[in-house]
Order: C-alpha cells, then structure tokens, then sequence
C-alpha cells in the first residue's frame, strides 16, 4: 500500500481494498472508512485516480464520474482470500476485452452471487475461498449458455435481472461526500 501513497495511478486501474487496507491509504481509522463508505470509497478514487471496489458489506464501485452500490453478498465473503478470488474476476473480465470499470461492477456483483448461493446450499460459515470457483463458474458459463457475450454494452444484460436487482447507481445529490 505505501508504494501507491504518492502516486496518481492510470484511470483505468483498479483497486480493491477492505476496509482496513483503505483506512491506510487514506490515513484514517477503519472506524471512519465505515462510517461514511461512500465518501471513503470517492476519497480514494480522488487520491489515486483510479476505480475503486470498496469491499465489505455494501461493495461501493467507483470511477471519476459514478458510483455503484452491490447489494448482494454477505459475512460468508469475509474469509482470507476472497479478496484475491474477486480481483481474479475482475482481471479475467478485463482479459476477456471488458472495459475496466464494468469489469469492476460485473465482479463484484458475480463475486456477491456466488457467495450468496455458496451460503444457501452449504452455510454463510466455514467458506474457503477457493470454494467459489465453481459458482462463478457457474454464473459465467450461464450467461454463456444464454449466449451473451462480455462487451461493455451487455453489463445490463450479464446474468439476467439479478444485475439490475444487486447493483444500483447512487445518485451523490443524496450523500455528503
């Protein structure tokens, strides 16, 4: 992390730290990053100029110019690795010729999902983080099965109304930021 303290990253790089990894960024205590996690979340995204993935419970994506909200997702994500399982995601969309930034928002919200079913067939305790390969797997291959392929237009398409019913764009006018 101090080697990203003074630096402006490229605009199309993301970051994904936990709280705690975002209190040091931004020299502050994980009690304030809570606190307010969208003005944390747009705090980084000024600092370093680049997307950012706020995680924990109530993932914020954001860019320059907007920010997302994932509703979906739970404790069970909160396990060594899981971080690394999401990062992986969102490389692989970028890989696969997604735009960084729905990159960003179509891990997070796969990542979410897959913790979610991981919960509802096994438990929301005791998950490993390789554990959610294969329901990523899963939700990757679906919407290959549906045919629809990862371009940056099909983000509102990508698995379906699930999409639309995890992740929502917050409109700041209603936030101290």
């Amino acid at each position: 992390l101090k080697a990203f303290s003074k630096i402006n990253l490229h605009s199309e790089i993301v970051l994904t730290p936990h709280p705690g990894e975002a209190a040091e960024m931004l020299k502050v205590t994980t009690k304030e990053i809570q606190k307010n996690r969208i003005k944390s979340a747009k705090a980084l995204q000024k600092k370093y100029g680049c997307i950012i993935v706020l995680k924990g419970s109530g993932t914020i994506i954001c860019n320059e110019n907007d920010i997302y909200l994932c509703s979906s997702g739970g404790p069970e994500l909160a396990v060594a690795g899981s971080g690394d399982i999401l990062s992986g995601v969102i490389g692989s969309l970028i890989a696969q010729g997604l735009a960084p930034f729905e990159a960003a928002k179509t891990g997070v919200v796969i990542h979410a999902l897959a913790g979610e079913e991981f919960a509802n067939n096994v438990g929301k305790i005791g998950l490993a983080a390789s554990e959610l390969i294969p329901y990523i797997r899963k939700f990757l291959n679906w919407t290959l099965m549906l045919k629809i392929k990862l371009k940056n237009e099909s983000m509102t398409l990508l698995l379906g109304s699930a999409i639309g019913n995890t992740i929502k764009n917050i409109d700041l006018k209603n936030f101290e930021v």
